[in-house]
């Protein structure tokens, strides 16, 4: 499985993404999202919510396979700092600490995401060239 961060790669490595704890109006939401128990109108209500908050908070939107973005299920988060070579949807990150969000499912394996700048990234994490194996 592609599970994506490698040379030529535009998608995040799972060795380098961050569980997302970083407390805000945003995480309760996705707290919400994550513990239900089916997916009734009380979910896709939250879902909602959870759309129109992170559209106002000036979230990016996008597609992809949850192969290459990781996160598979509505709700699911992490935190990711952003290489200095990032090319594709997040390059506008460069630099930065990002928080990406599956916000809906599609078909197969296509995802609807959103991502959002929650910092910068702490210089001595910061990628500034391709890491080789």
């Amino acid at each position: 499985m592609n599970i994506g961060g490698e040379v030529g790669s535009s998608s995040p490595s799972i060795k380098v993404i961050m569980k997302d704890e970083f407390v805000d109006d945003v995480l309760a939401l996705l707290k919400l999202l994550t513990a239900r128990k089916g997916w009734n109108n009380e979910a896709r209500l939250n879902q909602e919510k959870l759309w129109a908050l992170l559209e106002s908070k000036g979230y990016i939107d996008f597609t992809g396979s949850y192969n290459d973005y990781i996160a598979s299920a509505i709700g699911d988060s992490y935190l990711y700092d952003v290489p200095m070579y990032k090319r594709g949807y997040l390059s506008k990150f460069r630099g930065k600490r990002i928080r990406v969000v599956c916000v809906a499912s599609g078909p197969h394996r296509y995802r609807a995401y959103m991502a959002g700048l929650v910092g910068e990234t702490p210089p001595d994490k910061l990628i500034t060239k391709v890491q080789r194996k």
